[in-house]
């Protein structure tokens, strides 16, 4: 072959390469763009999930605030807490009967150790307790009718004593609420020994005191001494952590100051069970329908670094997920 026939070949052989060369590099910055796309397209999509989810929690504790701030400047509220603080201490401790151990043994112990690994010293916290705190314990709880978790139906305890008539008064509008709005219990504290005058739901925090009870280093006594210190229409809200009367459910507090004609006669707070929170956050258990695909999932991390929801993965597999 001559030699400018070869050279000929040769050309054309390297342009021929480079064109391939071209053409392979182009594809694959293209390919790579559109990888690239993707990946951002599918970061944008979940950033505004991400954003979308925290607004749905902002908005839940926002309506909670004003929900609280409300009911606290409310003629009725303000009204209850006169006449349940004032009738609190009044109420007679004679003639009680001794149901209350049996209920503390018998009753909450039992329900509190099948759902907690660690026990409780349970004597220590009804020993603990006044001799009001027993007695309105032992009317509201342990003599009442009504069975574990079912307390807040009773109404009228019939003693006509000041209590009970302000029970039968306030209690089926604030139960009421409670309802409406899902809470888990809501109470009415006075500010001078901190005592729980009113409870909804009557569990073993019930006409104890915040300051010097058994449950004076608990959340609901954070927010109770919080709200002691703000103005009114202002709030206090604790995260999330367990609650013994509330068999150790994780449980959250928001607190305000109850005014009348500026001064500070109790503090209203509301317990939030997590299950809302939890609800926001599990997508209501419908992951793949809200852009989640098989196993893509939000969660709440608190300041401890420790979740405040449940994992996708406990939900819907919680055998193999305990396993891990």
């Amino acid at each position: 072959m001559k030699l400018s026939k070869k050279l000929i070949v040769i050309i054309s052989s390297v342009s021929i390469a480079v064109s391939l060369i071209a053409t392979l590099t182009t594809s694959f910055l293209a390919f790579k763009q559109m990888e690239e796309d993707v990946v951002q397209q599918y970061q944008s999509n979940l950033d505004a999930k991400r954003v979308l989810v925290s607004n749905s929690i902002i908005d839940y504790f926002t309506m909670k605030k004003k929900q609280l701030s409300a009911m606290a400047f409310d003629t009725t509220t303000i009204e209850a807490a006169h006449a349940f603080t004032s009738s609190f201490n009044n109420y007679p401790t004679a003639n009680i009967s001794n149901t209350l151990p049996n209920y503390y043994e018998q009753e909450f112990k039992v329900l509190f150790d099948s759902t907690n690994q660690n026990t409780i010293n349970i004597t220590e916290l009804y020993q603990s307790l006044s001799d009001v705190s027993t007695a309105l314990q032992t009317s509201f709880i342990s003599d009442n009718s009504y069975t574990l978790g079912e307390k807040d139906q009773l109404t009228a305890l019939n003693d006509n004593t000041a209590y009970d008539k302000a029970h039968q008064r306030y209690h089926p509008s604030i139960r009421n609420f409670l309802k409406a709005f899902d809470y888990y219990d809501i109470f009415i504290v006075e500010p001078e020994q901190g005592n729980v005058v009113y409870s909804v739901y009557k569990e073993l925090d019930f006409a104890t005191s915040l300051k010097t009870g058994p449950y004076k280093n608990t959340d609901i006594a954070l927010a109770f001494n919080k709200a002691l210190t703000l103005n009114q229409g202002e709030t206090y809200l604790t995260d999330f952590n367990a609650y013994l009367p509330s068999y150790n459910n994780p449980a959250s507090f928001i607190s305000t100051p109850i005014f009348d004609e500026g001064n500070l006669i109790a503090v209203l707070i509301f317990q939030m069970p997590i299950s809302r929170v939890n609800d926001i956050l599990t997508h209501s258990g419908k992951w793949v329908e809200s852009g989640f695909g098989t196993s893509g999932e939000t969660y709440l991390v608190g300041q401890d670094k420790r979740l405040r929801n449940e994992s996708r993965f406990f939900i819907e597999d919680k055998k193999n997920y305990l396993k891990v």
